[in-house]
């Protein structure tokens, strides 16, 4: 969600499209790659919105830098 940077040292998690609590299903067809800050914050949030996507990768990143900077 946040597109980070892959050369960067990120841990990848699945992500459930749809969660599994809420009927979501385990198959390829509902998973995609997540940083781990952006699988939490997603948590498991359905409907997911593309404006929320994008509220959570602005959050996403703006914590990253404030990590930077400290």
């Amino acid at each position: 969600m946040c597109k980070v940077e892959l050369d960067e040292e990120v841990v990848l998690y699945w992500d459930h499209y749809k969660p599994i609590s809420k009927g979501g299903h385990h198959v390829v067809d509902n998973l995609r790659p997540a940083c781990a800050a952006c699988n939490l914050r997603k948590s498991a949030t359905w409907p997911i919105s593309e404006s929320r996507i994008k509220e959570i990768s602005e959050e996403v990143i703006m914590v990253r830098n404030m990590m930077d900077l400290g």
